[in-house]
């Protein structure tokens, strides 16, 4: 059966569903049972696909319960997507109860032979600390090596994580080009993020030219009340080095530092 289906075109790559229709209209209820055959004999490739029609209830009703039963014998045998397919199924509690601790185990199978899909999985139940210890450097690794296979969602994390500072350095150039990269495909998290970032800055920039405007206030307020004081003291001579280091200064704000110019608080020589 397991060849059969081969030569039939039914057992494509594993992430798409055997229902191509070559030589004929598409048939999903013979597609199915064909890859019930092929995984009643083993193939790990059959009850992957079989799990997904059962998933989505294609060629027959939704079976949540027996597609994560069949994963689970195409996962012991080392099938990597089915290991993150069962893995998703079990962080969610679909098709049976919830595992978070077994969900993460098998991540961390799919991650250990590279696969992006489980890099990602793990690398995000780290960060949450779901299903063991939390663990941002890790994570951060993790997501760092599923981004570098081109994995979109892998890209907003690890953007993520190189802006907030999380789990080592900040880096907000690189973080920045990994959620451009992932906001131009469409990742609505990722655009998202880039103009939170992009408001945040401009936030940033108003708050510093309050701050220096505030500064330049309370100068002018210093040089206004010592110009007064000086005044006071020394009303028999104002055309002295006060009412000149005024008259120097163009701008209000000036006053204190024209003042200095001319050698600064005056008043000893005044005794």
């Amino acid at each position: 059966a397991v060849e059969a289906l081969r030569h039939a075109g039914c057992l494509p790559a594993v992430e798409t569903i055997p229902l191509e229709g070559r030589g004929g209209p598409v048939d999903e209820v013979e597609a199915r049972r064909l890859l019930g055959l092929a995984a009643a004999e083993g193939n790990a490739e059959a009850q992957c696909n079989l799990a997904g029609m059962f998933n989505l209830g294609r060629g027959g009703p939704k079976e949540e319960v027996e597609a994560r039963r069949v994963l689970g014998l195409a996962a012991a045998q080392g099938h990597e997507w089915s290991q993150c397919e069962l893995a998703r199924m079990l962080r969610e509690g679909r098709g049976g109860p919830k595992d978070e601790v077994e969900a993460r185990r098998l991540f961390g199978l799919a991650a250990a032979q590279g696969n992006a899909r489980g890099q990602y999985g793990l690398a995000g139940m780290l960060a949450q600390g779901r299903g063991g210890p939390k663990d941002a450097v890790e994570a951060r690794r993790l997501f760092g090596l599923a981004a570098a296979q081109g994995n979109l969602l892998a890209h907003t994390m690890f953007g993520l994580m190189l802006m907030e500072g999380q789990g080592g350095p900040k880096d907000e150039a690189e973080g920045r080009r990994l959620l451009g990269l992932a906001a131009a495909q469409g990742d609505a998290t990722a655009q998202r993020l880039l103009e939170k970032y992009a408001d945040a800055a401009a936030a940033a920039l108003r708050a510093a030219a309050d701050e220096k405007e505030a500064g330049k206030d309370s100068q002018r307020g210093k040089a206004k009340k010592k110009g007064k004081k000086k005044h006071g003291e020394r009303s028999d001579v104002a055309a002295g080095p006060a009412s000149q280091a005024a008259g120097l200064a163009s701008q209000p704000g000036e006053a204190l530092e024209a003042l200095e110019a001319l050698g600064g608080d005056r008043s000893s020589s005044s005794k």
